[in-house]
């Protein structure tokens, strides 16, 4: 630990606001002090192609003069900025999720959607083309301090890495296995192919396609007009509720059973789930493949409900959830409600269970024809991601 101190009177305090401004920098200067002192650079990883920036745009980012950012080199001239994923220890970043490629949509809303993802985390500007990155490299930047140690929305580049070093190695291989940020960039830009038209496909899957009433479908990209939602008073959620129109008889149902039992309208966590946020969910780690969902079909629900600590030790494990209130109800000894069942593998001696996921498959058999995979093989039905109730 260094052995710096500095002294304050508190007698020169006269409001309260003189005391969150102590603890602001004795919090910034305790870890500046002793954890990281002297550490301003990272190594991180590039997360979109750099853009040309104006010198000015520069100055006013870093709150500097104008005439700051000038310079009589023509290669230094030559500005650029992009968003880049710190990945050394400690990295703040391995709390923010890795955002998706923005290829994977064309939809503006996703678009929109991703792009706020890559803003949560650190712009970085670079002055020398020689340096210039691309998306997935590895990159050494410069933070300076700031309230709390570091400034963590602007940075420069120092220089472009040919690798990473062992240890950042190990940190990245580390946020992959916890899920907190599912994977590097790098690998992530890789891990979405091109799209052409308006079809977009994830290489972690196949395309299921079927049958609808004599028209050719496929998972996750319904026509808006095949869906129907169930009556807005018999759920509560945050979104409207779509599922197959077929599937609407047996969960109004369902909802009306759970509203007399539980006095409440069942709180749904999802329901149809297309192409693209399935993706963005299998980019974050979690969730079935797209493309081969029950939630693709419209004929699965997320249910909240099963987050209880039913033992009381504290913890909400899967103990916990399969014993709860609200899955047992639904589950009803095995057979489920109306169709709607907690399917074998992902009860809770399944391969991934999950309390939370229900689905209607008879429904989906009667009147999803001809099921095939493009190309075909047989994968089971995925996981799905834990509610936060």
């Amino acid at each position: 630990m260094a052995n710096k101190k500095r002294k304050y009177d508190f007698n020169r305090f006269t409001d309260f606001y003189g005391s969150i401004d102590l603890s602001t920098q004795t919090t910034r200067k305790t870890w500046e002090f002793d954890l990281l002192d002297g550490v301003y650079e990272f190594d991180a990883v590039v997360l979109t192609e750099p853009i040309p920036v104006d010198l000015n745009q520069i100055a006013g980012f870093f709150g500097l003069p104008e005439d700051a950012s000038k310079s009589s080199d023509s290669d230094e001239q030559q500005k650029y900025s992009f968003q880049a994923r710190i990945i050394s220890k400690l990295s703040p970043h391995q709390f923010v999720a890795n955002p998706p490629d923005i290829k994977l949509s064309t939809n503006a809303s996703e678009q929109e959607s991703i792009q706020d993802g890559y803003q949560l985390h650190t712009t970085v500007f670079g002055n020398s083309m020689k340096m210039k990155p691309t998306i997935g490299d590895y990159v050494r930047i410069k933070l300076k301090p700031g309230d709390f140690v570091y400034d963590l929305k602007r940075a420069t580049l120092v220089e472009k890495l040919t690798n990473l070093s062992p240890q950042a190695r190990a940190i990245l291989e580390q946020q992959r296995k916890v899920g907190s940020a599912a994977s590097s960039p790098a690998s992530s830009a890789a891990a979405f192919k091109k799209y052409s038209g308006g079809t977009i496909l994830h290489p972690d899957t196949q395309q299921w396609k079927a049958t609808y009433k004599g028209q050719e479908v496929l998972n996750g990209r319904l026509p808006p007009e095949l869906l129907q939602s169930p009556p807005p008073d018999l759920y509560r959620a945050s979104f409207v509720a779509k599922l197959l129109p077929e599937a609407i008889e047996s969960f109004v149902k369902l909802a009306q059973d759970y509203k007399k039992e539980f006095k409440e309208p069942i709180w749904l966590q999802d329901s149809y789930r297309d192409y693209g946020r399935q993706a963005i969910e299998r980019a974050s780690g979690f969730g079935a493949p797209p493309g081969r969902s029950n939630h693709g079909w419209g004929v699965a629900i997320d249910v909240n409900g099963t987050r209880v600590d039913v033992n009381g030790d504290g913890l909400v494990q899967n103990y916990d959830r399969f014993r709860s209130k609200v899955y047992k109800w639904l589950d009803n000894g095995g057979a489920g409600r109306y169709g709607w069942v907690n399917p074998t593998n992902l009860r809770e001696n399944g391969n991934t269970p999950e309390s939370w996921h229900w689905e209607n498959t008879t429904i989906r058999d009667q009147f999803l024809k001809n099921r095939t995979l493009i190309p075909n093989y047989a994968i089971p039905d995925g996981e799905e991601k834990a509610p936060k109730a």
